[in-house]
């Protein structure tokens, strides 16, 4: 028999370490260095609404050392559908769920995401239904 859980992520499971620039200098600093770090798989999501549609875009840039014999960088966007189906919030974790999904299978890797939607950042790391839901 199936067991359906109230929760995706039990609260006593690891969670993802979300770091926003508004954390202050020092840990602002950490976010440049990863995202610089050669070694760090980085991907950079985005969002938009415009003329009553909502899109989302990603570029994802994976280190030789784990890329093995496929590609090393990806871009790719597209248009979800109207703002009525949709709100940009949804599109960038739409667009971080895609950008995961494209990595290769990996384990004790960093990964940097960069967005500039700060409650899809806030989402992340610390999960709660959207209101309405």
């Amino acid at each position: 028999m199936e067991v359906i859980q109230p929760f995706t992520l039990a609260p006593w499971e690891a969670r993802l370490q979300v770091i926003l620039n508004s954390q202050g200098e020092e840990e602002e600093d950490k976010i440049k260095e990863l995202a610089k770090a050669g070694w760090a798989v980085r991907i950079a999501t985005s969002s938009s609404a415009r003329n009553d549609l909502v899109g989302m875009g990603v570029a994802i840039r994976i280190p030789i050392s784990v890329a093995r014999a496929g590609k090393i960088s990806e871009a790719f966007s597209v248009t979800l559908g109207t703002k009525e189906e949709h709100n940009p919030y949804i599109a960038e974790l739409a667009a971080i769920t895609h950008g995961l999904g494209c990595l290769p299978e990996m384990k004790y890797r960093v990964i940097v995401i960069v967005t500039s939607n700060k409650s899809a950042a806030q989402a992340i790391g610390n999960p709660r239904q959207q209101s309405g839901q």
